[in-house]
C-alpha cells in the first residue's frame, strides 16, 4: 500500500457462485501469479459449480491486480465445506468441515491454470465417535485449520468442540 490513509480499490471482481469469499493463498510466494480460493458458502448456499456440495476450490490468474482473472477451479470428490487451504512447495492443504483434513498437488496449475491437473494425494479424516456425520447434509461440522509451518507442513486442527490434532506430513514427490 503507497498511501495506508488514503487506500484504492484495484478491483472489485465477482465470480460463478460467489457467497462468502473466504480465504486464498498464493500458489508460489516468490512468483505470485496464481491465487487459490475458498468461498464458504457456496457449497451451504448450493450455488455455481458447488450446487452439488462438493468443496470447490477457485484458480485465480493475479498477475494484473485490477484485473484478476479466474482460469479454472478444482471439485473435490467429498462432499463438505470448504474452509482453510495453504500453500507450500506445490501443495495444498486444506481443512474443510465434514471432510477431513485434505493435501492436493498443485504443480500443474502454473502450466494448466483450469485445474485439471490438480489431484488430491493426502486425505487425513477426523471423525467423532460420538457424533457421526451424515455426509448428505452439509454441516459446519469437524474440522478446520489454524495455520501452517512449511517447514515440515505440519497442520494444527482443531476438531470443533472437541480439542486440536496435528497432521504431520511429508510428501513425497517424484
Amino acid at each position: 500500500m503507497t498511501d495506508k490513509k488514503a487506500p484504492v480499490i484495484l478491483s472489485n471482481t465477482s465470480y460463478e457462485g460467489a457467497a462468502y469469499t473466504h480465504q486464498g493463498n498464493v500458489l508460489d510466494p516468490m512468483n505470485q501469479q496464481f491465487l487459490l480460493l475458498d468461498d464458504e458458502y457456496d457449497e451451504y448456499d448450493k450455488v455455481g459449480p458447488a450446487i452439488p456440495g462438493h468443496p470447490i476450490t477457485y484458480i485465480w490468474d493475479i498477475s494484473s491486480l485490477r484485473a484478476p482473472k479466474q482460469t479454472g477451479l478444482y471439485k473435490s470428490g467429498a462432499k463438505g465445506i470448504d474452509h482453510n487451504q495453504y500453500v507450500a512447495n506445490g501443495f495444498a492443504y486444506q481443512s474443510n468441515y465434514g471432510t477431513g483434513f485434505r493435501v492436493l498437488d498443485v504443480r500443474s496449475i502454473p502450466d494448466d491454470p483450469t485445474g485439471a491437473g490438480v489431484k488430491e494425494v493426502g486425505f487425513f479424516g477426523m471423525q467423532m465417535y460420538d457424533h457421526p456425520i451424515d455426509s448428505s447434509i452439509l454441516t459446519f461440522a469437524q474440522t478446520f485449520t489454524r495455520r501452517m509451518t512449511t517447514c515440515l507442513a505440519a497442520v494444527p486442527s482443531t476438531l470443533l468442540a472437541r480439542g486440536r490434532a496435528m497432521h504431520c506430513s511429508r510428501v513425497v514427490t517424484s
